[in-house]
Order: C-alpha cells, then structure tokens, then sequence
C-alpha cells in the first residue's frame, strides 16, 4: 500500500543512484602529501651533507629531521592518507579527512621549517 518506489510525486532522476564526485580537498591533500614527501626525500641528503661539512652541532630537532626517520614517518602518513580514502566513501567524510590532513601537512611543514631553516638561517649569518 504505502510503497514508497511507487510515489507519483517522485521525479526518475531520484530513482538514479547517486553520481560519484570527487573531493577536491582530499584530492589535494593528498597531492601536498605525496609532493612534500617527495620533496623531504631529495632534500634530508643534500641538508645533512650540507651541514657535515660544515661540522656544526645541530639541534635534537634537526638532527632528527635528517635522519632517516623522518623520511619514513612522512611515507608512512601519506600511505595511510591514501588507503584511508579507499576506505571512506561519503563525499562529506573525505572533504573532513582532506581538512584535516592539510592541518596536519601544515603543522609538519613548521616544524620542518623551524628544524631545517632556522640552523640553516644560523649557519649563513656566520659565515657572513
């Protein structure tokens, strides 16, 4: 009686299933991600050998932002970015994950910049 497929009030474009968007913010967060990832791992050799030769003492934080680790921490969330999208299927929960990862890629791209470019900053005044 009350069967609602049967509604004469009902347009046939409702019956359709709903057409896959993309999200644009996770689309780019995961482009930031894989971009500073890539980025990070060209840049730690050149850094540290930069500051090798130099052979000044180099901060905790810097010291492990050279290190190998760091590379690895930065591959690790950017995978987890990446499957996390396969397993999020709503429009509305990809756009949050997206925000969220470009929050994280923001705080991470400070304390990169503070471990990396303030002893960097340090060292050139130095030798001026």
């Amino acid at each position: 009686m009350n069967d609602p497929t049967n509604n004469p009030y009902r347009s046939p474009e409702s019956e359709l299933p709903p057409a896959k968007r993309i999200s644009f913010v996770y689309l780019f967060a995961c482009l930031a991600w894989c971009g500073f990832t890539l980025k990070m791992a060209i840049l730690r050799p050149t850094a540290a050998s930069f500051f090798e030769e130099f052979g000044i003492e180099l901060p905790l934080l810097t010291q492990w932002l050279l290190g190998w680790e760091q590379t690895a921490f930065l591959v690790i969330i950017t995978l987890g970015l990446l499957s996390s999208g396969l397993l999020v299927k709503t429009m509305e929960g990809r756009n949050r994950l997206g925000w969220r990862a470009l929050a994280v890629a923001v705080v991470v791209l400070v304390i990169n910049v503070l471990g990396i470019g303030v002893p960097l900053i340090k060292l050139a005044q130095a030798l001026s």
